[in-house]
């Protein structure tokens, strides 16, 4: 009978922070092949600080390095509450981080989704270390150190609104999340699951409690089934999956998930003794759930802890479930590399075992010499992994974990779904290497990363680039660089890689880039040789067919190849379906433009990307216009002058037959006409030295010879009369367009001259865009676009790039292209970029630009940071002392002075903070008010109510309203109360003890513009 893949959950995302500092899966497999544990060195060091410690001291085990260390900009969090931040939960934020990247999905690429979070923890030592302290409470601790905020702060920083849980069952947390994850995949209570654990232990205390109800090995070696083995070493780190239902299929896998249980031992000799008859069922219910076989299953990683009791009982179990076999189950356990991860330790047995799954081997067990003769190995039936062991194909894997308290789970794993590559031939598949990160630093620092992984001699570099593009998350900071190969894109990154470059986003690129269609003179030969051959764009290229043969009469793609070519007609609709093309493409990578302009004969296009046209539309508008213009301007002439329109005018006055076309730039204006009045006159005018060019065209266009067309002729059947989806800038009217235009608009779009210089000038105060793009087989615009530009934004750089050029490669000018709108700041579909590679490729990590964040005992209970790279805030001091005294007061000025400081340490950049600047200015999340409030009050023994600082005074009229005569009611304007104000519910007290929250609008994105913008539901 075949199996029911039905309840199959594919891993789609790996993301590991393990001891000492394995940060990769690649690292994960490399250090279980080692024959080695990584927990030889012992450390120690106060304060969250690890340190080598000499030997027979500090604490054995496998202790992750530098978990005193933090990077908040990724994440939208201000210094001052990554200080009150467990560091269990920075930890999982960055495996988090890692697993979506891993899913080429990246940070934000969830966000409005039905995607469930699921913890799972068990130590407490972040709220030991805080209330033993000494400094009192921030607003941030209560978040801070609470487990629940483990899957709360991933569910809110992600903006995912599927079920948000944290799992504590001791050691089996994070297997039994799992579980929790999967029955939720499986009911469709969310679409995606990210399952994540950690384990961390830095407080003497708690490691004590500890020590006293589980096990220690006083030889400090983990060593699972072995004779020797005498008790458990402590492990440190997190893991994180991704997950989402096999049946999906949208994406690769490393593993699938077939089946999984969990149980209690119930009563048993005590409350941590385990029970194998419990295990044993534990087993046969997950092979059950699984739909398999014992005999399927090759390898178990077992609990395996090297303890005495727990190593006999647990192979006793699974004897139970597995004994009859004709080939032997193998057994190990990581816990021997990593040491016992207690609530991570599931998914750290897991992670190893997705990697034997992918790699098709299982590494041999760490610390295993000779086999405790108390196991229970079913007369062969089991055997311990002594060492690498080929996995036979399409053969499983068991993973199990037992919590302490007799809470117990076990997964089934079965192989992944690996990426094929299939080579096709597509030449708009580009090859780009985006690379985006919070600051500076860690943009450089991650391009030299980049340059060393590049560089590696085993390195697939195709799978690499495109890894990294597909896994990137936006930020504020990027580059890229594009190229036609993935080895010439390599070789870029090495060249450029060793200086600076990228740069800070601003905010005018969230407004979108401008798209301007060109009119006639970009066509060349052979321009849609390639764009014809795209495999996503073959329907339209048929539907187009359609269209422009019931249009014209004539066949699209046979005047692409060069048949009738020369017509205006012929000219103008192939030119329009160039257009559509490259905007089905840019649009394809989720790029919608901010506005549209047309020049001449591009309005026609651009209607139909405004969504004002359909394509069948603007083809027979573009088949009427060339009739137009091939019946009464042939044989006309147009030059270019290098003068303002204005300065034409009382010239073409003396001339009926001459008239201006086009006004491109300030100082560019385009004259058409009668071929000798048009000759006559630049001739003129380039005897003044007036700089005059002469177009290579054989038709007026725009010009007084269009007026013989008889006004009965001058409609069209087809015009806009419903609203489009982006605004449309007309270079007839020279504003944004109405939708439901006149039937003789186009008339008026072929006759009148182009506007285009005030459209594209309109278009660029009303959008904010700093960003266009010249839709066109060829850029025919780009020195008046840059020149407009700058005569209406002489202090702010305008980018402006080309869809397609010349007798380019398409592949090379769509690099160009992408790589310079992600520059810019604009979000791209990465993945719908780079071409699809193996999952076992490693990007380039994310490079982080960790520093101490540690509430220290003798801390001040203010907004202030440890962070080393601020000790001391920057307050701008200099605007209060210019306060006259006998206005301000000494107390007045220290208050003001200390609100300051309080507000530049709650902003991620801590900026210089004026005083004369609305606290409202700054956007401090509510937290970050409420502990503002609580350090001023008990630095200067007030009591300030919290309307106050919600009205949003500046900080001196705060410290004068505050100061001894001062009238609190009096800073600020009183805040207007509406029915629906949320805090109109709340009393102060309420806000203050954190039992209520502030409804925002939305959650905060690390590359929000605002300041410090990270609110708290």
């Amino acid at each position: 009978m075949t199996r029911s893949t039905e309840g199959d959950v594919s891993i789609v995302g790996l993301g590991i922070r393990l001891a000492p500092s394995i940060d990769e899966p690649a690292q994960l497999w490399e250090a279980l092949n080692a024959g080695r544990s990584v927990s030889g060195t012992a450390l120690s060091g106060a304060g969250g600080r690890r340190v080598a410690a000499p030997a027979g001291t500090g604490e054995p085990g496998g202790l992750r390095h530098g978990i005193d260390q933090f990077d908040p900009a990724p994440f939208g969090i201000g210094h001052a509450e990554a200080t009150d931040v467990d560091p269990q939960q920075r930890l999982v934020l960055e495996a988090a981080w890692d697993s979506l990247a891993d899913a080429e999905i990246g940070w934000h690429g969830l966000r409005g989704r039905s995607v469930g979070v699921f913890a799972g923890a068990y130590a407490q030592d972040w709220l030991f270390t805080q209330a033993r302290g000494g400094a009192p409470f921030s607003g941030y601790v209560g978040t801070g150190a609470a487990h629940s905020m483990l899957a709360n702060r991933l569910s809110y920083l992600l903006d995912v609104h599927g079920p948000s849980l944290t799992v504590d069952t001791a050691c089996s947390s994070s297997l039994t999340a799992l579980h929790l994850a999967v029955g939720a995949l499986r009911r469709g209570e969310c679409e995606f699951a990210l399952v994540t654990a950690v384990a961390l232990g830095f407080d003497d205390t708690y490691r004590a409690m500890t020590a006293s109800s589980l096990p220690f090995s006083p030889t400090a070696e983990c060593r699972p089934f072995d004779a020797a083995a005498d008790g458990i070493v402590r492990g440190e780190g997190a893991v994180s999956l991704l997950l989402e239902p096999a049946r999906s299929g949208r994406r690769p896998s490393r593993a699938t998930i077939l089946g999984s249980s969990i149980n209690h031992d119930g009563r048993t000799n005590g409350m941590t003794a385990p029970s194998a008859a419990a295990q044993t069922r534990l087993l046969r219910t997950a092979l059950d759930d699984a739909r398999v076989s014992a005999s399927e299953v090759a390898y178990l990683e077992a609990h395996g802890t090297g303890t005495i009791l727990g190593d006999p009982i647990e192979t006793k179990a699974i004897s139970g479930a597995y004994g009859e076999r004709d080939t032997p189950l193998l057994i190990g356990s990581v816990k021997g590399t990593l040491g016992h991860l207690e609530a991570a330790a599931g998914l750290a047995g897991l992670a190893a075992a997705v990697l034997s799954l992918q790699h098709g081997e299982i590494p041999g067990q760490v610390g295993f010499e000779q086999a405790n003769p108390a196991l229970h190995l079913a007369g062969g039936s089991l055997e311990i992994a002594r060492q690498r062991t080929p996995l036979r194909p399409g053969a499983l894997i068991g993973v199990s974990s037992f919590g302490f308290g007799g809470s117990n789970a076990h997964v089934v794993l079965g192989p992944g779904t690996r990426r094929v590559a299939v080579d096709i031939d597509d030449p708009s598949e580009v090859h780009v290497l985006a690379l985006s990160a919070a600051d500076a630093g860690s943009l450089d620092a991650r391009r030299e990363s980049a340059r060393r992984r590049l560089r590696e001699p085993e390195a697939d570099r195709a799978g690499v680039l495109a890894r990294t593009t597909r896994g990137m998350t936006p930020q504020r900071h990027r580059y890229a660089w594009s190229a036609s190969s993935p080895d010439e894109l390599a070789e870029a990154v090495q060249v450029q890689a060793g200086g600076r470059g990228g740069g800070r986003v601003s905010a005018s690129a969230r407004s979108g880039a401008i798209w301007v269609f060109s009119g006639q003179g970009s066509n060349w030969r052979g321009m849609a040789s390639e764009l014809l051959r795209v495999p996503r764009l073959q329907g339209s290229w048929d539907r187009w067919e359609h269209e422009v043969r019931t249009a014209t009469g004539w066949s699209l793609r046979g005047s692409l190849a060069g048949d009738g070519a020369g017509t205006t007609t012929h000219d103008q609709v192939t030119i329009g379906a160039v257009q559509l093309a490259l905007s089905e493409l840019l649009m394809s990578w989720q790029h919608r433009p901010a506005a549209v302009i047309g020049h001449s004969m591009g309005e026609v296009t651009a209607a139909v990307v405004a969504g004002t046209l359909t394509s069948a539309e603007a083809f027979a508008i573009l088949a009427r216009r060339g009739q137009w213009i091939e019946s009464a301007a042939g044989g006309g002439c147009m030059a270019s002058v290098a003068l303002p329109a204005p300065e034409l005018a009382a010239r073409l006055e003396a001339t009926g037959a001459v008239g201006v076309a086009a006004v491109n730039g300030p100082r560019s204006t385009v004259l058409s006409g009668a071929a000798e009045e048009v000759t006559a006159l630049t001739a003129e005018l380039a005897a003044e030295g007036i700089q005059v060019r002469e177009l290579a065209v054989t038709y007026a266009f725009h010009s007084p010879l269009l007026d013989a067309v008889a006004p009965s002729e001058r409609t069209v059947t087809s015009w806009p009369v419903a609203g489009g989806s982006v605004p449309q800038y007309s270079t007839v009217t020279a504003a944004r367009l109405d939708p439901e235009r006149e039937p003789g608009y186009w008339w008026r779009n072929v006759r009148e001259p182009v506007r285009f210089l005030d459209a594209l000038t309109a278009a660029l105060a009303e959008t904010g865009s700093r960003c266009v793009v010249e839709i066109a087989p060829h850029p025919v615009l780009q020195r008046d676009i840059e020149a407009v530009a700058a005569q209406a934004l002489p202090a702010e750089p305008v980018v402006v790039l080309a869809a397609a050029r010349r007798q380019t490669p398409l592949r090379d000018t769509l690099g160009a292209l992408s790589a310079g709108l992600f520059r810019h700041g604009l979000d791209l579909d990465l993945r719908a970029l780079a071409p699809p590679a193996d999952l076992w490729a490693e990007p380039v990590p994310y490079a982080w630009q960790r520093r101490r964040f540690w509430r220290e005992a003798s801390g001040s209970a203010g907004l202030a940071a440890s962070g080393t790279r601020h000790a001391t805030p920057q307050v701008d001091h200099t605007e209060t002392a210019g306060i006259p005294a006998e206005q301000v007061g000494p107390a007045a000025s220290e208050i003001t002075a200390h609100v300051c400081e309080l507000v530049s340490a709650a902003l991620d950049d801590r900026p210089v903070v004026p005083p004369d600047v609305p606290l409202g200015e700054w956007e401090l999340e509510s937290l970050a008010v409420v502990t503002l409030r609580n350090a001023v009050e008990q630095r200067f023994g007030l009591t300030i109510p919290l309307p106050l600082l919600l009205d949003g005074p500046t900080p001196h009229e705060l410290g004068r309203a505050l100061a001894p005569g001062g009238d609190p009611a009096a800073s600020a304007p009183v805040k207007a109360v509406t029915a629906d104000d949320p805090l109109d519910a709340l009393t102060d007290a309420e806000l203050a003890d954190l039992l209520a929250a502030l409804e925002t609008t939305s959650p905060p994105t690390p590359d929000d513009t605002r300041r410090g913008a990270t609110d708290v539901h």
